[in-house]
């Protein structure tokens, strides 16, 4: 073999390699040769029942490959969407014109004579091939090649598959390729058949099981309350195939009887309702629309005699109409209860495997039920008569098309004989015999009279069956009352605790996503390819992640399974590419895609998300209140026992009030334990998260902290506002991994802690968070500052800025000052003032002009706030330092000023802490800003353009409109004039004071515009909202 091949090989398809290795020292030559033909190129001559057979021309190979590909061209269309698959390799000449025509089509080789795969790699060099567009090359040793080798090409789901024979395999060995193109068929229908399946119910599935969710808390699980109870009995499945209206009479009989438990499947319903025959149950797990019809005379006639059994990704619509009692079934489709729910027993919730008919479902079903005979009704699987269903089916044709003859398919009957089917029914029929196969210890009686044979069953004609083996009643008729309590509660709120945690995480996720894809166009355009390795490596770090969120692969992915299928494919398929610019595209393309794919499908499926939460939280509440019931029962059984001795009693008053005492403190030390537990998951991230990603979790948590957990749940590290606002400060990127700014020496405690020892370590130690662990390092538990240290008040003066108009903002602004505008359900200034007094800002001075009588009615002296208030009130506007020069009887230590429309978490104590340790006349809270450059930017150097970047983003630290001042830069601050701070600011750097910056990594917003305020009412709900919420209880 030629050395490239050799090294190719060995790194792609070491088992070919291997495989040809072997052949080199048994190759026959005196079954294949290699030849020179007349214009000086090779062919391959080839042994053949005693006569030489040559695979290409003797005389010009190069030309008869030319009339190959033209010939073929004139048969097949050849466009981009096509992939190619060439049976029979020669020595290539005929994919060498192709792949030289076609250079961006995909392809793969299979030859089935090994010897002249070795030909060809020992004289054609793969490398002049295109191999960034090979998918695979293969030789055929043994008969399980061809399926390993189909498999690989089904990956190519959205391509229009081809075979490029070379013609002389056709003639001289057409068994071979008959062979192959029979495995070929047959694997591409069963593929593309579970690829459309995938394609027309991906959505389907999930939104049924997510809107179904409500029925399947409400309804019993029947295999979870039922598995094993039917042992030994009989039941009849009766499908709705046209041999039923024969068999009406005696299915009448058996039920009228109890002889047997009758399951009716899909349209069957209609057929016995249609003569007065009501079923022990009805079985669906459709998941199309359509489905409602099977179940519309029911619904119309409000029939609530048949208990229906319903696959848990059945269609949703049914269920909301359907009169009767529900069980339910959890089905292999539905990822919902897969991730919320576990049996309260313990015992593992077993459910059914999705399959092409509802009959082969309610054969599990009955299987696992513990049924001994299971007879077949109906159960035709082909064409009888011409008709294709039962009487009383109206939805339905019932007669054959000549169309359907015209492509239907010949199978053996119960009788023996030849009998007409199709496809589908043939499939049904096949997966049928699958499972028959597995069950043991049951036996199945096909009574279907002209029906297809269904191997693993047994023919007997129901009246045979009735009158040999139905001969007593079997049947309870309320078999169906059950306990519908079946699901674990813990086990739900802990799953719904992860799920809000992930849904959060993966719009975060798809945001960093859609950032990196951003400066992997604009790194393309530049053709900074180093920096452009980086990013696809940073993509390769979030992609993992997307896969492995719980919202996403429960909700998401599998609503754009296919979509998902084809973008692995085309990962592949990109990874080869050799131009680093279509590279790039490609990478852009095929993930932009798919997160629009997936960021449209979060917007759709919100409503019913949150619905399921809110259906949980009724679940468990009924739950609490019947076991509470419950107890409350038992105790009024149990009779008081008096013991000899009993300790002198306290006087009911001191009684009450220690009773009170110790539930107080024990209820406050729970209920801060259950607050911060719930969110200690919101506070994770890992090891390879970046800064930026960091920032956003503490800012969309508001406690100040991230935990940096590893694969295993241990933490190995903390990273606080304070540790990033540092890194910052040091000028570190805010890509940069989280790692290397994280303190891997924190201070936790393990989950004995006493109250003392926390609070003399929050009095001797600079943090506000504390980790509880477990024995394993994993975290349990965190405690916060705030929760048991009560800042002490301060003798600083806040100072708010609230004299503005807010013309930004009108019409809001046009009754009501800016600052009184409300978020959430109280306005800005209340917040503010809130926020201050959580660090011992409990003096605040009000700036006021605009309106100032709102506020004054507002507010007042403070008292109802809990504040001391006072306001200092401009006869004229006097900007945002003038209105301090007014206040500077108050402002004897150092102060906070803040501007009236800011909404912010910033930790006010560190930000004061900062000011005076670094003795700064003036210090500005700076927040990081980025924004892009909407042109390109040209590098000119002596006249000449260095380089060009295309729309560079960049960032930059902005004003935060919160300031710390020092008492003496009053006295800069000219009397009576308008002057704003930002002049105070610059006067102070004029004359060489210090004067300081402290970076914001909490929470911010600055509502100067419409667009800001609504933002702000969005925030609120989640940051400000929830921390009432928990005070206040």
């Amino acid at each position: 073999m030629l050395t490239d091949n050799i090294n190719f090989l060995r790194m792609e398809y070491p088992s070919l390699y291997q495989r040809m290795k072997e052949i080199e020292s048994t190759i026959d030559e005196g079954f294949i040769k290699l030849e020179d033909t007349r214009n000086g190129e090779k062919t391959l001559k080839i042994q053949k029942e005693g006569k030489g057979i040559y695979l290409h021309s003797k005389y010009d190979p190069v030309r008869e490959a030319s009339t190959i590909l033209d010939q073929y061209e004139k048969t097949e269309v050849i466009d981009e969407d096509v992939y190619v698959i060439f049976y029979g390799v020669g020595l290539g000449y005929h994919i060498d014109l192709f792949v030289h025509k076609y250079n961006n089509i995909s392809f793969s080789i299979y030859e089935p004579i090994e010897e002249i795969m070795y030909h060809f790699l020992s004289n054609k060099n793969l490398q002049k091939l295109a191999l960034k567009n090979i998918n695979c090359i293969a030789a055929e040793n043994r008969e399980e090649d061809r399926e390993i080798f189909f498999r690989e090409m089904l990956k190519n789901k959205d391509k229009r598959i081809i075979v490029f024979p070379l013609p002389s395999y056709e003639k001289n060995f057409p068994k071979n390729y008959e062979v192959f193109l029979q495995t070929f068929k047959e694997m591409v229908i069963d593929e593309r058949s579970s690829w459309g399946t995938n394609y027309a119910f991906q959505k389907r599935w999930v939104s049924n099981s997510m809107r179904n969710f409500k029925e399947v808390l409400r309804s019993p699980n029947i295999l979870l309350n039922k598995k094993g109870q039917f042992e030994g009995k009989p039941a009849v499945l009766v499908a709705a195939g046209p041999s039923l209206d024969d068999e009406i009479e005696h299915l009448r009989y058996i039920k009228e009887k109890d002889l047997a438990y009758i399951f009716t499947v899909g349209s069957a319903i209609n057929t016995l309702i249609h003569h007065n025959i009501y079923p022990h149950a009805a079985c669906t797990y459709d998941p199309s629309k359509e489905n409602q019809k099977v179940f519309q005379n029911i619904v119309e006639k409000d029939i609530k005699e048949i208990p229906l059994v319903f696959g848990s990704s059945v269609a949703f619509e049914i269920l909301q109409k359907y009169p009767g009692k529900k069980l339910h079934m959890i089905t292999s489709q539905d990822v919902t209860a897969a991730y919320y729910l576990k049996a309260r027993s313990g015992e593992m919730i077993q459910g059914v495997m999705d399959a092409p008919s509802i009959a082969v479902i309610t054969l599990q079903l009955l299987y696992e039920l513990g049924f001994g005979k299971i007879i077949l009704v109906g159960q035709n699987l082909a064409y009888l008569n011409e008709k294709n269903y039962a009487d009383g089916i109206d939805y339905h044709k019932k007669l054959v098309t000549n169309g359907e003859f015209g492509n239907s398919i010949k199978v053996k009957d119960v009788y023996g004989r030849e009998i007409m089917t199709n496809d589908s029914y043939n499939r049904m029929r096949q997966q049928m015999e699958a499972y028959l196969e597995e069950f043991k210890g049951i036996e199945v009686i096909n009574a279907t009279k002209g029906g297809a044979h269904i191997q693993g069953t047994i023919f007997i004609p129901l009246n045979e069956v009735i009158e040999n083996d139905l001969r007593k009643p079997v049947v309870n008729k309320n078999w169906y009352i059950i306990d519908n309590k079946n699901y674990d509660t813990e086990h739900m709120k802990q799953q719904m605790k992860k799920m809000d945690i992930a849904y959060k995480k993966a719009k975060l996720l798809f945001k960093e996503a859609k950032e990196i894809l951003n400066k992997i166009e604009k790194l393309a355009k530049s053709r900074n390819f180093q920096q452009l390795e980086k990013m696809y490596q940073k993509l390769d770090i979030v992609f993992p992640k997307i896969q492995k969120n719980h919202y996403l692969n429960t909700f998401i992915l599998p609503r754009n399974r296919v979509s998902y299928q084809i973008f692995i494919s085309e990962m592949t398929d990109i990874q080869r590419e050799n131009s680093k610019i279509k590279r790039a595209e490609g990478v852009i393309n095929a993930v932009g895609k798919l997160i629009f794919a997936c960021e449209r499908d979060m917007t759709y499926v919100e409503k019913a998300f949150q619905k399921i939460h809110e259906e949980i939280k009724i679940y468990i509440d009924d739950e609490e209140v019947t076991i509470k019931g419950t107890n409350s029962d038992i105790m009024q059984e149990l009779p008081k026992i008096k013991t000899k001795e009993e300790p002198e009693k306290l006087s009911l008053t001191e009684e009450k009030k220690t009773t009170e005492c110790h539930d107080t403190v024990k209820e406050m030390f729970n209920q801060i334990k259950k607050q911060d537990s719930m969110i200690v998951e919101k506070l994770s991230v890992e090891k390879n998260d970046t800064l930026k990603y960091t920032m956003e979790v503490i800012d969309q948590n508001a406690k100040g902290i991230a935990l940096v957990i590893d694969d295993n749940g241990r933490l190995e590290g903390t990273v606080t506002d304070g540790d990033i606002r540092r890194a910052i400060i040091k000028g570190i990127c805010l890509e940069e991994y989280v790692e290397n700014v994280m303190n891997k020496n924190f201070i936790f405690v393990n989950e004995n802690y006493s109250e003392k020892f926390i609070r003399n370590i929050f009095d001797q130690k600079s943090i506000f968070q504390i980790p509880v662990l477990d024995e394993e390092m994993k975290v349990i538990d965190i405690i916060f500052y705030q929760d048991f240290i009560k800042k002490p008040t301060k003798e600083n003066w806040a100072v708010i800025m609230a004299g503005g108009i807010g013309r930004r903002l009108m019409p809001l602004t046009m009754d009501t000052p800016k600052p009184m505008l409300s978020v959430g359900s109280k306005p800005i200034l209340e917040t503010i003032i809130e926020q201050l007094k959580t660090y011992g800002y409990e003096n605040i001075l009000l700036c006021l002009n605009y309106k100032s009588h709102i506020i004054e009615n507002y507010f007042q002296d403070g008292k109802a706030f809990d504040v001391n208030i006072q306001y200092i009130k401009e006869e004229k506007p006097l900007g945002t330092a003038g209105a301090i020069k007014l206040a500077q009887s108050y402002l004897q230590e150092p102060f906070l000023v803040i501007n009236g429309d800011i909404l912010t978490k910033l930790n006010f104590d560190e930000f004061m802490n900062y000011h005076e340790k670094h003795q700064n006349k003036i210090t500005i809270a700076a927040r990081r800003h980025e924004f892009e450059i909407p042109y390109g930017v040209l590098a000119i150097e002596n006249e000449k353009v260095a380089s060009l970047k295309e729309k560079p983003s960049t960032s930059m630290f902005i004003n935060g409109g919160i300031y710390c001042l020092s008492p003496e830069t009053i006295n800069d601050i000219p009397e009576n004039q308008y002057f704003n701070i930002t002049e105070l600011i610059q006067k102070a750097i004029d004359k060489n004071e210090k004067v300081g910056s402290f970076p914001i990594t909490e929470y911010w917003m600055d509502i100067g515009q419409v667009e800001d305020y609504h933002q702000a009412n969005t925030d609120y709900q989640e940051l400000f909202r929830r921390e009432a919420s928990a005070t206040k209880e």
